[in-house]
């Protein structure tokens, strides 16, 4: 069955039921559903930021060049990576 079924049935409304005409007590419910049950963005943001402290308090290679901005899967940096190269100099860091 679909998530959004699912998820419709869990929370006791209509599946063709518009998101205006749902109640805010619903929507808050399915927020903790989905939480719960599925990763979010959030989740794989602090994930990643967890893996690169891992990687940094080891000193391994990859946390190294996260650190300083550049390639760390083994990605030419002579002709390539010029977007991470913009990027750092729009935000000031050298």
């Amino acid at each position: 069955m679909a998530r959004s079924r699912v998820l419709t049935q869990r929370l006791g409304c209509r599946p063709k039921s518009k998101l205006r005409l749902i109640g805010l007590d619903k929507l808050r419910g399915s927020n903790g559903f989905i939480t719960r049950r599925h990763s979010t963005r959030e989740h794989a943001r602090l994930l990643q930021r967890h893996m690169l402290r891992r990687q940094l308090a080891c000193g391994s290679y990859r946390g190294l060049r996260a650190q300083q901005g550049l390639p760390r899967n083994g990605q030419r940096t002579h002709s390539n990576a010029g977007t991470t190269r913009k990027m750092r100099q729009r935000l000031g860091v050298f």
